[in-house]
């Protein structure tokens, strides 16, 4: 019995109104009617059900259709009892359907206690004479048995029976379709913030209408542009008519897009520019966003205008390294090292200025951006605490910036010249040399007054050092080249004999004194004659010396005969050293040779004497007796 209550005369008026065919008078019975029309003719396949189900023959069909909603429907009297429910409000409360009818709505609706339930529905109620059966839908928190609380969807009609007023309450759970609700909200929202706060720019291109249809405020700001005029345009609005290598920004594939959209994610360079039609380059990644109706990809942009020029100046560095290595001349890598701090620093033009120590004054070594005037004027300049950037920088060992060259007192004198050339800052950084010692300064002239960025600042320093290393290294290759041309005076004059000769005897060089000490035409003379070998008169003196070498590494006065070219023999007097390779191992070896044949044969000159010496003695001291003897007058007798 589908009603108020199971009395025959309501089940006799509930089937009159069952039977009647129009809809025009919807009342409770009508709306089951509705519902029946909304399953689609279900009445076989219901007919079917009561006879598995062995229904009683109380049982009305639409009875059976008020079970077979898959919504929870309650009729409730306007004391708010529940005078009927189906079988999915057993379900959704907990609770039997015997023991739900007869309850109080409050039980399943615990936010209607304190109202009637009149006013409690108002605002679900729809309108009974509405053709249409538009119901107007809420939310209402409901309770289970045990007072577990979940979300229903609820709509509610009033139907008058006789002179009662019944309401009938429709309620669907809806607590998971929230959860997931929730979840997309709360995923929509990470993704949100992912976006929004993302290091790089985002955007989310329309393929078709090739439009940007979402952007990030990263995004915004990298091209310059409100967030409405960027929805507003396409990538042909922030892109330059050609790329890098040449060819046009669009009109000729480049595959990325159809990657993308196949599933890929292709990453590649491209150049940008902002509302002003500055360019600047970047790295871009594609990837396809899911959508039905619309071919969607997620942009994400990343200015590498940093990056690229950190790679400049890496590839400048290493080249001006080369240079330096290379011996290449000092103006070619100064001007090369003033290049590079203006193209990887911009908006600057440099000059590498060297100090005399002895007159303590600064002359311009390299400025290949300076006007001649300007450069003429900056040489000579004298070191001194209150002097200009440089001259100043000096002084104190340290740093100097000059950020107004118009308020510096120092530039006072300048100030027409300056002003000439659209000069406004001045920037001094001292180069040094070995130990700390000044050998001069890197300055850097700016048309705006600033001060540095930390990163100029890093990038300045690492080429302050090259250009320290590189006038340091040209200093020192000038102090090597005179201290070689004393060596070489001193190896080309000296009377001792010089010479550098492989382990196993090949001449590598010699000096004239040794070629001539030897008897030779030349050095080359000497080099044809043949090995070592060949000079020593006993080939056992060569091994000695080589013994003591390995053993002693040294060889010090070590006398020995040599034959020279004409066969003559001299004696000589050794003083070398060894020398060896990275294992220890003599692989040739350095000295001087001294004739000392004419000091041996006067030694031997002065020892012949003192051997005459005592016979001349004797021959002295017999001499007078001899006389004596032949002198006696007896003597003649």
């Amino acid at each position: 019995m589908i009603g108020v209550s199971p009395d025959s005369d309501l089940r006799k008026r509930i089937k009159q109104a069952t039977e009647k065919s129009g809809i025009n008078k919807l009342d409770f019975v009508e709306l089951l009617k509705l519902i029946d029309q909304h399953y689609d003719n279900m009445e076989a396949t219901i007919t079917q059900s009561m006879a598995s189900q062995s229904l009683t023959a109380t049982t009305t069909p639409i009875e059976v259709i008020f079970d077979s909603v898959t919504e929870a429907l309650l009729s409730v009297s306007e004391e708010g009892t529940i005078r009927n429910c189906n079988k999915v409000c057993s379900r959704y409360f907990g609770v039997d359907k015997e023991n739900l009818i007869g309850s109080s709505i409050i039980d399943v609706l615990p936010d209607s206690k304190g109202r009637s339930l009149a006013d409690f529905l108002q605002p679900f109620q729809s309108d009974i004479n509405d053709t249409n059966v538009d119901f107007t839908v809420g939310e209402v928190t409901a309770s289970r048995k045990g007072g577990e609380s979940f979300i229903a969807e609820i709509s509610s009609n009033c139907l008058k029976i006789g002179t009662e007023r019944v309401f009938v309450i429709s309620l669907r759970d809806v607590t998971t379709r929230k959860k997931a609700e929730q979840s997309l909200l709360e995923n929509e929202e990470r993704y949100r913030a992912l976006v929004e706060y993302a290091p790089e720019a985002i955007v989310v291109l329309d393929v078709d209408s090739k439009r940007f249809v979402d952007a990030n405020e990263i995004a915004c700001e990298l091209f310059n542009l409100s967030r409405k005029r960027l929805l507003s345009i396409g990538p042909q609005a922030v892109s330059p008519h050609t790329q890098p290598d040449g060819t046009p920004s669009f009109g000729e594939s480049r595959g990325h897009i159809a990657e993308a959209l196949a599933g890929g994610h292709p990453v590649f360079e491209w150049t940008h520019k902002n509302v002003h039609g500055i360019e600047f380059p970047c790295e871009v990644r594609f990837s396809q966003l899911p959508s039905k109706d619309q071919q969607l990809i997620r942009v994400s942009i990343t200015d590498i205008t940093d990056r690229k020029r950190d790679d400049e100046f890496v590839y400048a560095q290493n080249k001006i390294l080369e240079m330096v290595a290379a011996n290449t001349p000092r103006d070619r890598t100064l001007r090369a090292i003033c290049r590079c701090v203006e193209k990887v620093v911009g908006g600057m033009r440099a000059a590498i200025m060297g100090l005399d120590l002895k007159n303590q004054t600064l002359s311009v070594l390299q400025a290949p951006s300076l006007p001649e005037p300007f450069k003429v004027a900056l040489d000579f300049m004298p070191v001194q605490e209150n002097g200009i950037a440089c001259a100043a920088a000096v002084y104190s060992n340290q740093q100097k910036f000059v950020t107004n060259i118009a308020k510096d007192n120092a530039w006072k004198g300048a100030h027409t010249l300056v002003n000439r050339y659209d000069i406004r800052a001045a920037w001094s950084f001292p180069l040094h040399g070995d130990k700390d010692v000044i050998i001069g300064t890197l300055d850097l002239y700016l048309s705006e007054s600033r001060q540095p960025t930390t990163n100029e600042l890093d990038r300045i320093g690492r080429i302050v050092r090259l250009a320290g290393l590189a006038i340091k290294k040209q200093l020192d290759d000038d102090k090597l080249r005179v201290s070689e041309l004393r060596y070489r005076g001193l190896f080309e004059n000296v009377v001792d004999g010089v010479y550098i000769a492989s382990r196993d005897g090949e001449i590598i060089t010699v000096n004239p004194a040794l070629v001539d000490m030897l008897g030779y035409d030349s050095v080359d003379d000497l080099k044809r004659a043949g090995r070592t070998t060949i000079l020593y008169v006993n080939p056992v003196d060569r091994e000695r010396v080589f013994a003591r070498l390995e053993a002693e590494g040294v060889v010090k006065n070590f006398e020995f005969r040599l034959r020279r070219k004409d066969g003559a023999e001299i004696v000589v007097l050794e003083n070398s050293r060894a020398i060896r390779d990275d294992d220890g191992k003599i692989v040739a070896h350095e000295g001087t040779i001294t004739d000392i044949t004419e000091r041996k044969k006067a030694e031997t000159r002065v020892f012949e004497e003192k051997e005459r010496a005592p016979l001349v003695m004797v021959s002295l001291r017999l001499m007078p007796m001899a006389m004596l003897t032949t002198s006696t007058p007896w003597a003649r007798n």
